[in-house]
């Protein structure tokens, strides 16, 4: 019985060290995480070094798009069935709201 005693103490004093542990070894993963975050921002958004030919040239490259215009037109003219729809006065028609041509 004594035995048993010492074991199921050591078991609730591992228990307690190992909560413990844990605790200090997540505060220390977020400290690090925020050590690093800010190392990335200070690196790369206070000092970043960059030659005015370089932002214009990244400008230039971000300001590309692609533009779908049968996308758009597709779009366009759903606009234009709704607000038709809403102007006609249809209250309801228990056709779905998001697609009211089906799917």
């Amino acid at each position: 019985m004594g035995q048993n005693n010492a074991k199921n103490k050591i078991i609730e004093i591992s228990k307690t060290i190992g909560k413990y542990a844990l605790r200090w070894l997540y505060f220390a993963a977020l400290i690090s995480a925020s050590v690093y975050a800010f190392w990335v921002w200070n690196k790369y958004i206070i000092k970043a070094s960059w030659s005015e030919e370089k932002k214009q040239s990244y400008i230039q490259e971000q300001s590309v798009f692609s533009f779908d215009k049968e996308s758009y037109e597709k779009a366009v003219n759903l606009l234009k069935i709704k607000e038709e729809r809403l102007q006609s006065g249809e209250k309801y028609s228990g056709r779905d709201l998001f697609f009211p041509e089906g799917f």
